[in-house]
């Protein structure tokens, strides 16, 4: 669209300022003078504007095909190579796009060839583009069109946590994990929340844990509250750790939530007095507060009207939420970890103050959209911490790092 709206301005200048070494080029070869006179007069711009428009309209479709044409031949010639279907329906190639996270996305429109046959064809597949195969899968809307993805840069499927933790250099910083273009190193006040999600065995439960260790790491003279009302499984290894405080149940989880906001508003007052904009914990001498939740559907859906805990369920989505839209400037930030994201888990607020989202593969594309706007959590592979991580403009897949159960 941008190229023919060049080309048509174009024209119209063309037409009304001539480029001079045109004209000297046809004065210098003896072309006759009524095509010059075409070319250099005023009252001839109007004949030119038409026929420069009707050159463009002939040519710009040609060139342009063409161009794409020779892009996606090297793709199609590796795919013939192949033999999939006969003459007739022979699968064509008719897009080729890099997305930013080094992957190619070849496009295929393949009539009467199941896209099952593709995918039984995986090895044939990474010979023939000299590339690893990420994926294979159809359009639920038109089947016939088939996407493979490729990688040059396939990732791990093991990434120990021990071998990359000394990266962990600066106060506040955590492993995300291993993405195609290397290791992601995230510092915790720049998210400041992180919202991850996924279905049960996806990994999500391992790199929470090495995320609060990496922090631990980073920033010794932190304080945590770890919140977990499924008895606090996940978070036991933590349990002799100085610094870290538990809630299991619903009242000391309120407890905690109230206290981290009385220390969040504590500071914002500070802020307010000494004309400052945040809190920097290692020059103010104030720990940061790390407040992670798991499985939080357990303390923040809304409640059954007949539930016995309603009104702490009800108090602690005000508390996170008030805390997730102020805690930045405080240095509190927030964890939370869900199974799924609903509004009725996750309020649609404390959604939108999630800087970071972590995605894991998830069951549905409704549930994959709540997470990340878009169905990438749902054709993430079947590799336990594979996921798909978002921050700001960044959307990457990630390999997260791996925690044995005993550690730290």
């Amino acid at each position: 669209m941008d190229l023919s709206c060049n080309s048509i301005s174009a024209s119209f200048v063309f037409a009304h300022r001539p480029p001079q070494f045109i004209a000297r080029y046809l004065a210098n070869h003896d072309w006759p003078l009524w095509i010059q006179r075409h070319y250099l007069l005023p009252e001839y711009a109007s004949f030119r504007t038409w026929l420069y428009l009707i050159v463009t309209a002939i040519f710009f479709p040609l060139i342009v095909g063409g161009i794409i044409k020779m892009r996606l031949r090297p793709y199609q010639v590796k795919l013939d190579i192949l033999k999939f279907g006969g003459e007739e329906n022979r699968p064509r190639i008719i897009s080729v796009r890099h997305d930013e996270d080094s992957r190619t996305i070849v496009k295929i429109r393949a009539v009467g060839i199941g896209v099952e046959k593709f995918q039984g064809r995986k090895g044939d597949l990474q010979a023939a583009f000299n590339q690893t195969v990420e994926s294979v899968r159809s359009d639920e809307n038109a089947p016939q069109y088939i996407e493979i993805t490729l990688s040059t840069f396939p990732l791990p499927k093991l990434l120990r946590f021990d071998e990359h933790s000394e990266r962990l250099t600066e106060e506040g910083q955590f492993l995300i994990g291993q993405s195609r273009q290397g290791v992601i190193v995230q510092k915790i006040s720049e998210l400041p929340h992180l919202l991850m999600a996924g279905t049960t065995g996806s990994g999500k439960s391992t790199f929470f844990k090495q995320a609060i260790l990496g922090l631990m790491q980073s920033s010794p003279k932190a304080k945590f509250y770890l919140i977990d009302l499924k008895r606090g499984a996940e978070f036991r290894v933590f349990e002799k750790v100085p610094g870290v405080k538990f809630a299991k149940t619903i009242q000391p989880a309120l407890a905690l939530l109230r206290d981290a906001k009385k220390e969040m508003n504590a500071r914002l007052d500070h802020l307010d007095a000494a004309g400052i904009t945040k809190i920097d914990p290692e020059k103010d001498h104030l720990p940061r507060i790390i407040i992670a939740i798991d499985e939080a559907s357990e303390i923040l859906a809304v409640p059954h009207r007949n539930s016995p805990d309603k009104e702490g369920h009800h108090e602690s989505r005000i508390l996170v939420n008030d805390i997730a839209k102020l805690g930045r400037a405080a240095a509190v930030n927030l964890i939370v970890a869900t199974q799924k994201v609903s509004k009725t888990i996750i309020d649609t607020s404390l959604q939108e103050n999630m800087g970071g989202r972590l995605a894991f593969r998830m069951a549905t594309l409704a549930n994959s959209a709540q997470v990340l706007g878009s169905k990438d959590a749902r054709e993430i592979p079947a590799i336990e911490g594979r996921a798909r991580y978002q921050f700001g403009t960044k959307s990457l897949d990630i390999q997260a790092p791996f925690l044995t159960d005993e550690q730290p």
